[in-house]
């Protein structure tokens, strides 16, 4: 359920992101300098979301660490059962 839920907001996050630069670019902007404001508003909102993306990826090789961690939990554990089967057998 939790691997659904974080695939759902991963798939999200670029369309709400987007949502969220549109908002910023078009509102509040110095109308004297409104060609300079929009690139700036544009860098900065260009870096959030590469900072975001990045944030994305490390949490994914977070989460993918922890799920091999317990595959190999899991494989120890079979094989465990399975020479102790194999030896009293």
């Amino acid at each position: 359920a939790e691997a659904q839920q974080v695939q759902v907001e991963t798939q999200l996050a670029p369309q709400l992101a987007q949502a969220k630069l549109t908002a910023a670019l078009s509102t509040n902007l110095d109308d004297a300098n409104e060609s300079k404001d929009f690139e700036r508003r544009a860098r900065i909102t260009e870096l959030m979301l590469k900072e975001k993306d990045l944030q994305i990826k490390e949490d994914d090789s977070k989460r993918n660490e922890r799920i091999t961690m317990l595959q190999m939990d899991k494989k120890k554990e079979n094989d465990a059962t399975f020479n102790t089967l194999m030896s009293n057998g």
